[in-house]
């Protein structure tokens, strides 16, 4: 992450509870790394939350604030990409929350899992935005 703060200015951000003080996720923008893949060199939003601290709003807050930031400060992209495996049904309901939409054109499967993982096959979602 430090590597993609220092070249591109941003990366997935920690996220902690303010009351507690303890780190409970990540959210933010990179770009699409995985080469092959309809998401390569995009601008990723992406997420992920310690279990413990689900259903609470958290991810939804962040990856609002990324949105926001992401026109500010990355307006020529265009757009976002995010992804998630099909049964993950609460991040695809932040995706649709966040006004993404889904891009079956876009699918994939992940080229670190092997053939028949379960969590090989990934869905993709997109948020046009204006410059």
């Amino acid at each position: 992450m430090q590597q993609s703060q220092a070249e591109h200015g941003h990366c997935f951000w920690i996220m902690e509870d303010k009351a507690e003080g303890a780190i409970i996720g990540f959210c933010g923008p990179r770009r699409g790394r995985h080469v092959g893949t309809p998401i390569h060199g995009a601008l990723e939003l992406g997420w992920r939350l310690a279990s413990s601290h689900w259903g609470k709003g958290y991810a939804k807050e962040a990856a609002a604030a990324t949105v926001q930031w992401c026109r500010k400060h990355r307006p020529l992209d265009g757009r976002l990409i995010a992804y998630t495996v099909p049964g993950n049904s609460a991040s695809r309901g932040l995706m649709t929350a966040l006004g993404m939409q889904r891009q079956p054109n876009m699918d994939f499967d992940h080229p670190d899992l092997p053939s028949g993982h379960p969590l090989r096959r990934h869905i993709t979602y997109t948020l046009e935005h204006p410059a």
